[in-house]
């Protein structure tokens, strides 16, 4: 196998298990269009390693599963509901 060197990546999907509820219920009013607003975004930290190839290359993107070993909620936004 060769090094890794680097990669680049925009988005990413989290399969919440406990607070998923909470979650949604913090999504329910997000606009449908557009960038979520500053005080609905709920910043994280995910450390954890990428573990298979998740699906096909598409000649822009490649999706990779991350197995999560640590997830942090980092500081809300003023104004963002702490449930």
């Amino acid at each position: 196998m060769g090094a890794l060197r680097s990669f680049t990546s925009n988005f990413a999907i989290l399969d919440v298990k406990r607070g998923r509820r909470q979650l949604r219920d913090h999504f329910a009013d997000r606009p449908p269009l557009g960038s979520c607003p500053p005080a609905m975004r709920v910043p994280v930290t995910i450390t954890g390693y990428i573990d298979c190839i998740h699906g096909s290359d598409d000649g822009t993107s490649q999706e990779f599963a991350v197995t999560v070993t640590q997830l942090e909620i980092d500081a809300l936004p003023s104004g963002a509901d702490h449930g």
